[in-house]
């Protein structure tokens, strides 16, 4: 933990911060992660689905899937971006107890 405290001092807080919170009985919210994980995911898979209808059918016939695959991981990659920058910002932590929502930054 000390080696990590020298590289990045703001995670030394945010561990201290978390385990401080998790004593007091706040549970972690993961939902600004999972949204970020979900927009990532889709993403992939769907450039990933038109690369293998282009690798079945061929380049020629799979134009249009392919152009749309990389469209919408365009879109997915600039929400999460956006995401990212304006929700997130520098939330590194929230927590929740009961009707207290707690959030943790940088």
């Amino acid at each position: 933990m000390q080696l990590l405290r020298y590289f990045c001092p703001c995670l030394g807080n945010f561990w201290t911060n978390f385990k401080y919170l998790t004593s007091l009985d706040y549970v972690q919210v993961h939902t600004l992660s999972d949204i970020r994980l979900a927009l990532g995911y889709i993403a992939v898979i769907a450039v990933a689905g038109a690369a293998f209808y282009e690798y079945k059918v061929g380049f020629k016939e799979a134009k249009g899937v392919s152009m749309l695959g990389v469209g919408i991981y365009f879109i997915l990659n600039i929400a999460l971006y956006f995401w990212g920058y304006f929700i997130e910002g520098d939330i590194v932590y929230v927590g929740k107890k009961g009707d207290i929502t707690v959030y943790s930054t940088l």
